[in-house]
């Protein structure tokens, strides 16, 4: 997620961040139909949807100027992930876990939309260094969560299977991802902010800002996922 501006481009509205996020979305659904349909049957399959979705997004992460196609290319292969995902869960827990956590996550995108308009939760520098602290620290108990959950500790799902801990964490999850959003919300007023001024953006950044906003409601998705697959179990 861009918090700087740098030196290329073209000014850039709220209109534009709106319509590449919505285009964004599309490709995602469009994945997530196959995904739905196919890649939850084809275990082979989703893995390489989740490693060339990953690939996408690390590459537009690290891009100063963004190419479309590749954050479309990521859309599809996150879309069939997802897809993938929420049909094991549905297999496993009922259609309605689904609907569930989309709900959940529209909830989430609103309230967060409403406190930050509203200047309750203020974004800072300081703010912005605590989240990638706690950030990087969730994402290493996740992964040893995972090395664990190959071993069975959870009933496979690692840490987050483990009673009121695995509840814990996965409110923690949900409240970090959460968290995520506010930043985009922050990110990209900033943009906006430079863009009116007159200051250089980089090529595509709108892209960029519609890509950001995704992978953060994305992850509030899987969150609110988990932890209703856990409280159902």
């Amino acid at each position: 997620e861009p918090s700087t501006v740098s030196s290329t481009a073209s000014h850039v509205t709220v209109a534009d961040v709106v319509v590449k996020t919505a285009i964004i979305f599309v490709a995602l659904l469009a994945g997530a139909v196959v995904g739905w349909n196919f890649l939850g049957k084809n275990p082979v399959f989703l893995l390489v949807a989740v490693f060339v979705a990953a690939g996408c997004g690390i590459a537009v992460s690290l891009m100063k100027n963004t190419i479309p196609l590749l954050v479309l290319l990521y859309g599809v292969m996150e879309g069939a992930v997802l897809g993938g995902v929420s049909m094991w869960y549905a297999k496993t827990y009922g259609n309605d876990i689904v609907q569930q956590a989309v709900l959940g996550t529209l909830v989430a995108f609103v309230v967060t939309f409403i406190m930050y308009r509203t200047k309750l939760v203020r974004v800072t520098s300081r703010s912005r260094k605590i989240f990638l602290i706690v950030l990087i620290s969730y994402a290493a108990i996740g992964f040893v969560s995972f090395i664990a959950a190959l071993f069975g500790v959870g009933g496979g799902y690692g840490f987050y299977g483990v009673g009121a801990l695995g509840i814990l964490l996965c409110l923690a999850g949900v409240a970090i991802a959460s968290w995520s959003l506010v930043i985009d919300y922050d990110t990209i007023t900033r943009v906006l902010d430079a863009s009116a001024s007159g200051a250089g953006l980089p090529r595509n950044v709108d892209w960029k800002l519609g890509f950001g906003l995704t992978v953060s409601l994305v992850w509030v998705y899987l969150e609110i996922l988990r932890l209703l697959g856990l409280s159902n179990r």
